[in-house]
């Protein structure tokens, strides 16, 4: 059977990981090394995760377009099958202490959809004050934390077994507006206690003045002329 496409857009939201502009190199899921392709060069993906409300009108067409590519009649994320999305309201394991772990606030209430294309990026546009959208072509104009839209084509990536799952792909990305920044893995101040626990509170450094200048060395007078008294 050829796996089709099914083509959907998003609801408008958050880019909570990842970046849409970006390549990077693949590492296998098992040993964590980066991959190469046959001919040597490096493998590279572009990936980012969207966070979307669970409450988002729109949602019914996402699930037809996904249910449709997996040939399956129910949406269920926590079997075996591949669905590249996850429950914000889940949990997931802390790559330090191997414990498992409530997600950041700002994924709860939200399906965080994983998308992922390889060896290219889709095209990011914003709307102009004119109407007209316009192809954003600096990476740094964009960013986690900011709100968007996404057109996705999804497919079933032809496997079988723990291997089955979907290929979701971005087909155009439109920046919405921006957000507070999300930076490192997505932790914030709200994560530190869980982290860190107690730690004795730091006071901020006072600034440090800056030495007054030196004052300026006085003139010296020259040496007056030497003569020789006559005989």
């Amino acid at each position: 059977m050829s796996n089709q496409e099914f083509e959907c857009q998003l609801p408008l939201g958050r880019i909570t990981s990842g970046h849409p502009m970006k390549l990077e190199q693949t590492k296998n899921f098992t040993t964590g090394q980066p991959e190469f392709k046959q001919d040597g060069t490096p493998k590279m993906e572009c990936y980012f995760q969207v966070a979307v409300p669970k409450n988002s009108e729109g949602l019914d067409v996402v699930w037809g377009a996904f249910l449709s590519a997996a040939r399956r009649q129910q949406l269920d994320i926590n079997g075996p099958f591949a669905w590249k999305l996850t429950d914000g309201d889940g949990q997931r394991k802390n790559d330090r202490t191997g414990q498992m772990e409530p997600y950041p606030e700002y994924c709860r209430g939200n399906w965080l959809f994983n998308i992922k294309s390889h060896g290219w990026c889709a095209s990011v546009v914003r709307r102009t004050e004119t109407g007209t959208y316009v192809e954003i072509e600096n990476p740094a104009q964009i960013k986690t934390g900011d709100y968007v839209r996404v057109a996705l084509r999804v497919s079933h990536n032809g496997q079988t077994g723990h291997q089955e799952g979907l290929y979701v792909n971005p087909t155009l990305v439109a920046l919405h507006s921006i957000g507070d920044a999300i930076s490192g893995k997505g932790y914030g101040a709200n994560d530190a206690e869980r982290l860190f626990g107690e730690m004795p509170a730091v006071a901020p450094a006072a600034p440090v003045a800056a030495p007054a200048p030196a004052a300026p060395a006085a003139p010296v007078a020259p040496n007056p002329a030497i003569t020789t008294p006559q005989a």
